[in-house]
């Protein structure tokens, strides 16, 4: 992708979750994600805090918190959903198309995409994400050395049902391209949309 493309494809799925959002009780906003101990505010902070930070901003936390990365991201968090909702909500707004990023743009797209979907799936709330850009991250993610990625998919060949992409030789697991990008990521809730004989397997490590 294009870096221009890339950031439109950012700022598409921001978009896309912002009028989601907009829609949520305050009940909904405290309700538990899919991301472990995160709140939906505290997704939506992460988002907002992200969009914030630049590379040299994060070389700058991960200093002051002793090189702990987790750290700097939880004191983002803890920033940017100190408020109510409505607060998150706002710094989230005003955040919908920058493009500052502390990682590359593609590490964003997945970093906005995924975190959307742990919002979502927690709330049963579905998106039809443009089939180019699953693609998309299901390359960058395949081939990526950070997140766990790797181990977990090691061995096992992956094949998308919903459109041609696959990647990996030995045991399959099939199922929409989506499922296999969360599952990639850690998300083991994705689980029961995929199918295989390399299922068992894929499962035992992302359960373990």
């Amino acid at each position: 992708m294009s870096h221009e493309m890339v950031w439109t494809k950012i700022h598409d799925e921001r978009e896309a979750l912002l009028a989601e959002l907009e829609q949520l009780s305050d009940e909904q906003w405290r309700s538990p994600s899919l991301c472990e101990g995160w709140t939906i505010q505290d997704v939506v902070a992460h988002l907002a805090s992200g969009a914030s930070t630049s590379k040299a901003d994060v070389a700058k936390l991960v200093l002051k918190h002793k090189g702990d990365f987790q750290a700097a991201i939880d004191a983002g968090v803890a920033e940017y959903s100190k408020g109510t909702p409505a607060e998150t909500l706002a710094a989230f707004k005003a955040v919908l198309h920058e493009r500052t990023a502390p990682l590359s743009g593609e590490a964003m797209l997945g970093d906005t995409l995924v975190h959307a979907e742990d919002i979502r799936r927690s709330l049963g709330l579905t998106r039809e994400y443009p089939l180019e850009t699953l693609r998309e991250l299901g390359d960058y993610y395949k081939d990526s050395s950070g997140l766990g990625v790797k181990k977990r998919i090691d061995g096992l060949h992956l094949m998308a049902t919903d459109q041609k992409w696959d990647h990996g030789k030995g045991e399959i697991v099939q199922g929409p391209l989506l499922a296999l990008i969360m599952t990639m990521t850690g998300r083991a809730e994705y689980l029961d949309d995929l199918a295989g004989d390399g299922l068992p397997e894929y499962r035992a490590r992302l359960t373990k």
